[in-house]
């Protein structure tokens, strides 16, 4: 973590620790809002760019939701900071904001005994959304989680929550190479969570059409169900701007299932379960892309068709 960030983390601390969410949220949305017109004013014109091209916009309204983005991630790190620093009841009470919709087919999943694979994107409090997918779950099942980001003694006080409920999370590093690993945790009953929005650098990836582009997206995912025989779900967080109150929607869509594709090589089933995964994004970011915090990522992942 970089000084600057440094310092950021500890002001929203302290903020946290004295003022109420709402306000901290309205504090950090301002901050979020000049440091964007400021010292981040290239990365939002590089972002702009990135919109404008992917969603064929013109300039005006791609620069708004590359600023919506770009605030998104400060709301996120708010209620990540609370996760860590406030107490079960009070991230209980938080995670009551997130309306599950088809909260059965998560029941219904667990119950067909099979290993499950969770994909999802950087959207919205995307972190509040697995908790209320845990507090679902609860003890029935443990759960591996694969991320790209270092460890920290914040994320260890954040993701303690999650075992306060029954539900202890192992989190792999992509930069030790979990593949091994998630396929022995799937095998023995884990829940796998995975991002599929992240460089395409940093993990094994397959072309697919993505945005009417060819575009190289991870894999992984796939692989690992066609190796479990998992079931994968896709489910996304995103904030519901038609309501007055503060909202937000835990969507949980159909099931892709790997024995669905029976004739097919392996390298053909990765393509055709990846691409499955790709279609569900796609729509999520063509329905939300203010709420996306990872428009970045998009040139690299064009860059090495």
């Amino acid at each position: 973590m970089s000084k600057g960030m440094r310092i950021l983390d500890f002001f929203l601390d302290g903020c946290i620790a004295v003022f109420p969410r709402t306000f901290v949220k309205k504090l950090f949305c301002f901050l979020g809002g000049f440091l964007c017109k400021t010292g981040y004013r290239k990365l939002w014109n590089y972002n702009t760019e990135i919109v404008q091209k992917t969603l064929i916009l013109n300039r005006k309204k791609a620069m708004g939701i590359a600023y919506n983005s770009f605030l998104n991630q400060y709301d996120f790190l708010v209620d990540y900071n609370i996760m860590a620093m406030k107490s079960l009841n009070e991230v209980r009470r938080l995670s009551e904001k997130v309306s599950v919709q088809d909260r059965e087919k998560i029941k219904s999943i667990l119950d067909c005994g099979r290993p499950i694979i969770i994909v999802s994107i950087h959207m919205d409090s995307f972190l509040l959304g697995l908790f209320r997918v845990c507090d679902i779950i609860q003890n029935k099942r443990p759960i591996t989680a694969i991320k790209f980001s270092n460890s920290s003694q914040k994320e260890d006080f954040a993701y303690s929550k999650f075992a306060q409920i029954g539900v202890p999370i192992k989190v792999l590093r992509l930069t030790d190479k979990p593949g091994i690993e998630s396929l022995r945790d799937l095998r023995n009953g884990n829940i796998l969570f995975v991002f599929c929005d992240i460089y395409s650098n940093w993990a094994k990836t397959v072309s697919i059409s993505f945005f009417g582009r060819k575009t190289q997206f991870i894999s992984g995912p796939a692989e690992l169900a066609i190796a479990s025989k998992a079931l994968i779900l896709p489910l996304f967080v995103y904030k519901d701007r038609t309501s007055k109150q503060e909202n937000h929607i835990l969507q949980i869509e159909d099931v892709i299932d790997p024995l669905d594709f029976k004739n097919a090589s392996f390298s053909e089933k990765t393509l055709c379960i990846s691409q499955a995964i790709g279609v569900y994004v796609e729509n999520w970011v063509r329905k939300h892309p203010d709420q996306w915090q990872m428009w970045s990522i998009l040139p690299g992942m064009w860059g090495k068709v």
